[in-house]
């Protein structure tokens, strides 16, 4: 079975991946506009920086309920060849290498999945092999989408072009210009104050981004250690997993909690505050190790890979303007300042920016202790 870097999302209670070779980028809920001439489940398109897309919710595409929509659910992004298109989903999970399972069209399961289902292509009849148990639930599954080009039918296509040519000369006029189209008011239900988010972040990717101008926008994945935000550039992430049965290694540096068997490969993991400062860590290097508690981030510079122990995923994917970065010095962190390359405003609470390289380079996570 071949391995590739899946993300995965959820759709209320239901779980769900598409191949992260099609993912361009994640998004907090924006304004939709309304489209009553498309197909039910494209509820509408979205100026992202001059570019008309399609959104699609996923419950209507696959035969369900749509679940109210709310300022926590996201939008990811996808393009394959000529189309972009965006999915609403609840959560965003992690980054992560899987095997799948082909699942026969016969099976019990996958009819269920596609029973009712709109665009039966979406579906693309497997799963992710590690969500295989002798005691799966439909629901518990993680089914995996197919490619995007095959959800959206050609005369959909055709019909969202057209509507794009009015952007062509005005990139800023959605939604003014396509008021006449709008049947609903998008998401009629939210307060005042989420619907002046849901306009506030419309308005901010309406905004074209000038070619002119250098790229300042870096992706970080957000991740907690001990209480702690931090962001770590995603272009050294390799993925992010469980953790499964640690051995401990002897002689070895406080820091080094012990090895894992990653899919056949030795990973050595690594408690980083305790590493990188003389502040007690809650890790202790036992294999009892809080399994149900933590996660591994593995990492991978200059060809070393190590496993760094987290306590949770907050975004798999943060796009980061690299202007609203901040000097750390008032940033409170158990971490020595030396290794944060900046903080930023995230939520109600500040996140520091872990310059890992420089850890590495500086031999913080090199054993030199010679085992007798």
């Amino acid at each position: 079975m071949k391995e590739q870097l899946y993300l995965t999302f959820s759709l209320g209670q239901h779980r769900y991946s598409i191949d992260s070779r099609y993912l361009e980028e994640m998004l907090p809920l924006p304004e939709i506009t309304m489209l009553p001439t498309a197909s039910k489940d494209i509820i509408g398109i979205l100026n992202l920086r001059g570019t008309v897309i399609p959104v699609l919710d996923l419950n209507l595409s696959l035969g369900r309920t749509p679940l109210p929509y709310r300022t926590t659910d996201s939008i990811i992004v996808l393009h394959q060849a000529q189309l972009t298109v965006g999915l609403i989903v609840s959560n965003i999970g992690a980054l992560e290498t899987r095997q799948t399972i082909d699942v026969d069209n016969s099976d019990a399961r996958l009819q269920a999945q596609r029973e009712g289902v709109q665009r039966q292509q979406l579906i693309a009849g497997k799963i992710l092999s590690v969500e295989v148990t002798s005691a799966e639930k439909d629901d518990s599954l993680c089914w995996v989408l197919n490619e995007p080009k095959q959800w959206l039918r050609y005369v959909e296509i055709q019909q969202l072009v057209s509507i794009a040519g009015i952007l062509e000369d005005d990139p800023t006029a959605l939604p003014e210009e396509l008021t006449r189209l709008e049947s609903t008011t998008f998401c009629p239900e939210a307060t005042p104050e989420e619907r002046a988010i849901f306009q506030q972040r419309s308005y901010s990717l309406r905004q074209p981004v000038e070619s002119s101008q250098p790229t300042t926008v870096s992706t970080l994945a957000v991740i907690a250690i001990n209480g702690h935000y931090f962001g770590v550039d995603l272009s050294i992430i390799k993925e992010f997993t469980d953790i499964q049965t640690v051995v401990p290694i002897p002689c070895c540096p406080s820091y080094i909690v012990g090895n894992m068997n990653l899919r056949g490969d030795i990973l050595t993991l690594v408690d980083l505050q305790k590493a990188l400062s003389d502040s007690p860590s809650v890790i202790s290097p036992s294999t009892d190790l809080l399994v149900d508690k933590l996660k591994v981030m593995v990492i991978e510079i200059d060809q070393y890979v190590i496993g760094i122990l987290v306590d949770t995923v907050l975004e798999a994917m943060f796009p980061l303007d690299q202007r609203e970065a901040i000097a750390s010095s008032g940033f409170s962190s158990p971490i020595d300042q030396r290794y944060l390359r900046g903080t930023f405003p995230y939520d109600d609470t500040t996140v520091g920016i872990l310059d890992l390289p420089k850890v590495l380079n500086e031999g913080n996570l090199v054993i030199n202790e010679v085992v007798r």
